[in-house]
């Protein structure tokens, strides 16, 4: 599939998404690939539900750097805490992601829609 879809592509200028969908089309010849463009609603807002469901503060360092994370480990033993490194070696760094205190009663969090049309 890959590969069909990267010969069909050569020498082909793509400017938009909708230039994709016809790329993707035209990669097999017999049994064409059936494509779903995404709608608007398809896309959300994530971020609003990352702010409000985890703390990024770490007990010990300040902000974490999620960029620069190379291990996470989590324990069945600690819920809601997500230990982390940011080399392969030395000491977890840990961040309870519910705060301080006792974890909160579970309340859904539903993400935004990003576009409207």
């Amino acid at each position: 599939m890959h590969s069909a879809i990267e010969f069909a592509k050569q020498n082909v200028p793509v400017y938009s998404p909708d230039d994709w969908q016809n790329i993707f089309r035209s990669a097999r010849k017999r049994n064409p690939y059936e494509v779903c463009p995404p709608e608007y609603s398809e896309f959300l807002d994530l971020k609003h539900m990352s702010r409000s469901l985890v703390r990024t503060t770490a007990s010990d360092e300040g902000q974490i750097q999620w960029l620069k994370v190379k291990c996470l480990k989590f324990e069945r033993d600690k819920p809601g805490v997500i230990q982390f490194h940011y080399d392969h070696s030395g000491k977890y760094k840990s961040v309870n992601v519910f705060g301080r205190g006792r974890p909160p009663k579970y309340t859904p969090v539903t993400p935004y829609i990003t576009y409207i049309t």
